[in-house]
């Protein structure tokens, strides 16, 4: 049985990414040419679409920000052009979408969407939205992944409480910390995981950020998933014995 391999990341926040982590995962993703990459979310920050307080010096850089995100993902798609790319909407993706509800003239323009703004279609990446009430998702064989929508105090806790939630094996972004939560019950075994962030560490927006850097790769054996979690440390992670850095 042929094994599949998939790099999945998560909260990024162009413009406050950490080019160090995204070099990396990039260097792995030459290494082990993966069958296809899943982003969880939060590849762009929205940052001037956000009903929280700004930085005036930050006024009208939302194209900055697109243009960011547009050149990574031009490289991600270059690097392996046989690796699919499957980006799932976050949290400030719908920062985008509220936008727009304030201002329904503006609803029917087909260029103010995610896709179209970030021209994933032209790059041949798939989208992945809310679908009615139910959260955008993926599946990995029987893993589902959600960017996610609760967070809680400590590692591990948020994984617990998607897993509550939904109530099957999934990985989840949007807390930026890793953790993990395992359960067996008659129906089976298990398991949630936090997926790290790719952000910086020391953003503006707050004075202590208790995040960890890192991704995920996950390996199908048939529909069964085998998760490995990569924390970045210190400007370097290891894999399969070979330290990145």
């Amino acid at each position: 049985m042929k094994l599949k391999k998939w790099i999945v990341f998560n909260d990024v926040h162009f413009p406050f990414q950490d080019e160090t982590c995204l070099s990396l995962m990039m260097q792995l993703g030459r290494k082990i040419k993966p069958d296809g990459y899943v982003i969880l979310g939060d590849l762009v920050d929205f940052y001037t679409l956000s009903s929280f307080d700004q930085d005036p010096e930050r006024a009208g850089t939302l194209q900055v920000e697109l243009d960011m995100a547009m050149d990574f993902l031009g490289k991600l798609s270059k690097q392996n052009p046989r690796s699919r790319i499957v980006y799932v909407e976050g949290n400030h993706e719908k920062r985008l979408q509220k936008s727009i509800w304030k201002k329904p003239q503006y609803y029917s323009l087909r260029a103010l969407t995610v896709p179209a703004l970030l021209e994933l279609p032209r790059m041949g990446i798939q989208y992945q939205g809310a679908r009615g009430k139910r959260a955008a998702r993926f599946k990995l064989g029987d893993l589902f992944l959600y960017h996610g929508s609760i967070v809680r105090k400590h590692s591990g806790y948020s994984a617990k409480g998607m897993y509550d939630k939904h109530g099957v094996s999934l990985m989840c972004g949007h807390t930026h910390r890793d953790g993990k939560y395992t359960i067996r019950t008659e129906d089976g075994h298990f398991a949630a995981w936090e997926n790290y962030c790719m952000c910086s560490l020391d953003p503006e927006y707050v004075d202590f950020a208790n995040w960890t850097q890192g991704f995920s790769v996950v390996t199908l054996k048939g529909k069964r998933p085998y998760v490995e979690q990569i924390p970045i440390l210190g400007n370097s992670f290891i894999y399969g014995g070979t330290v990145y850095e």
